[in-house]
């Protein structure tokens, strides 16, 4: 099954009626936007630098949730592998199925997070949300 690729405008050089797929990156876009199908968007940035600039995030979500997975929460819950183990054998008991992957309890844990943020945006949902997904990386992909 093939990928859908955007439309291009057609140009007047050497490219003309090419679409982006076929035409390969240019010497000036980072390979990333080539192969996301934007090397045509001007909008798009052109370096890592101005990528970051955009995108603004709150890195320190991230520092808080790592801190609070590998110190406060182990010791109160104990090792995230066992924590999430006991959880997704406890949750399948009481559903009556099978023993649920850890991996799975950590993206349901996130699923909560969301719903209640969804409910009440607050600082706390996202770092606890960041937090079990920093957890199901111990789980393999």
């Amino acid at each position: 099954m093939q990928q859908a690729v955007p439309e291009t405008q057609p140009s007047s050089g050497s490219d003309a009626g090419l679409l982006p797929a076929e035409m390969g990156p240019r010497a000036d876009e980072p390979d990333l936007a080539f192969h996301l199908g934007v090397a045509h968007d001007p909008a798009f940035p052109t370096s890592v630098g101005e990528l970051e600039k955009r995108m603004d995030f709150d890195w320190s979500i991230l520092d808080e949730a790592r801190k609070i997975v590998s110190g406060a929460r182990m010791r109160q819950y104990g090792p995230p592998e066992d924590c999430f183990v006991k959880i997704g054998r406890m949750w399948g008991a009481l559903l009556g199925i099978p023993d649920i992957p850890p991996r799975t309890v950590c993206h349901m844990m996130t699923g909560l997070k969301l719903v209640r943020d969804v409910f009440e945006p607050n600082r706390d949902n996202t770092v606890d949300a960041v937090g079990y997904e920093l957890c199901a990386t111990k789980f393999g992909s």
